[in-house]
């Protein structure tokens, strides 16, 4: 036969904190430390509350479960008064099974701020009958592994984490969901930052940092540069060049042939000679004019008599040259680059 036993849920005061409708905050001072944490939760609780009473473990298992609201109002002491008064009731299919009560205390939007449990067994009294000891109606309520803060416009979040010199050791990027930045709570008291994404309105962004370890916030430092960006392995000549020289690195006759580009304003011979670091020579250049109209690539050998590819400009325009060597090849390919110079040696004459 089914029994029902009707639970009071206690909730121990000191434990208990929670969100039900998240403080708007720019601020990220409760970042600082599970007690801040603990604070900004305890200044904006109101109180919506899941229960869920376990019966047997396994797969004999039954689960019951209950949704009530109370109101908070700021004071938490109303919500673990609210607490007090709910009932919930555990069936059991045997009175000797194990049972359990759990609680999550959530927003007003739904997120789960703090929750807790508690196991154990149903016991006799006196006159034989089964009871709930004293000892399982006591719920902890801790704070969630993730914690919902209320940044007003935010948009996007991460946590920086540094090493005991202040390097970077890693980001993590957080969900944010209509301004509700969910912290991951493992991160409070961590060397580091939250960093924070707002969305001022028209285009403009700006960026709220929160110290993980000390109740600060932390000013942004930010600057306006330039970006004058590079093709790695293009080599753009003087117009008009007459002559180029070019050297790419090898090792072991691997590296990368780069891409020469000129501008030619008349009808002209360009000589392009081509010797790797190793000291291979190219045996010809494949080249094309620019633009729209470029038509087929043409080829022009190394000739032996100048020891450079005699390439005849015909018409002014840009063109584009590329190298045909032997045996050097490109097999070794970065894909990176950070800043600088390309490998490739060149020097032109006009």
């Amino acid at each position: 036969m089914m029994k029902k036993f009707m639970l009071t849920v206690v909730a121990i005061a000191t434990m208990l904190c929670g969100i039900a409708q998240a403080e708007e905050s720019n601020d990220l001072w409760m970042v600082s430390g599970r007690g801040a944490m603990l604070a900004y939760a305890k200044r904006s609780v109101s109180g919506s509350v899941g229960f869920w009473s376990i019966s047997s473990v396994g797969e004999s298992s039954v689960t019951n479960y209950a949704y009530v609201n109370l109101t908070g109002d700021g004071d938490v002491f109303k919500v673990i008064a609210g607490l007090k008064t709910q009932e919930v009731s555990i069936s059991v299919a045997r009175a000797t099974d194990r049972v359990g009560i759990s609680e999550s205390i959530n927003t007003k939007e739904g997120w789960s701020i703090l929750s807790g449990y508690n196991y154990g067994y149903l016991e006799k009294n006196s006159n034989g009958d089964w009871v709930v000891p004293p000892s399982l109606l006591i719920v902890k309520l801790r704070l969630n592994y993730q914690s919902p803060i209320y940044i007003k416009g935010a948009v996007s979040a991460k946590i920086i984490t540094r090493d005991e010199n202040g390097n970077v050791v890693d980001t993590s990027n957080l969900d944010v969901y209509n301004g509700i930045v969910l912290f991951p709570n493992q991160f409070l008291g961590r060397n580091g930052e939250l960093a924070v994404t707002v969305d001022q309105g028209g285009g403009r962004y700006t960026t709220v940092v929160g110290d993980l370890r000390d109740n600060k916030k932390t000013d942004v430092v930010t600057v306006s540069a330039k970006v004058d960006s590079l093709i790695d392995g293009l080599i753009i000549l003087p117009d008009d060049s007459a002559y180029f020289d070019v050297m790419p690195e090898s090792n072991e006759g691997h590296g990368e042939s780069p891409l020469i580009c000129g501008k030619f304003t008349k009808s002209m011979t360009f000589l392009l000679h081509a010797k790797t670091s190793e000291g291979e020579v190219a045996r010809g250049v494949w080249y094309r004019q620019d633009g729209a109209d470029s038509g087929d690539w043409q080829y022009s050998p190394v000739s032996q008599a100048v020891g450079c590819a005699e390439i005849q400009i015909v018409k002014p325009d840009g063109y584009d040259f590329v190298i045909d060597w032997d045996g050097f090849d490109d097999q070794i390919y970065r894909w990176y680059n950070y800043g600088g110079g390309s490998v490739v040696v060149g020097s032109a004459g006009g």
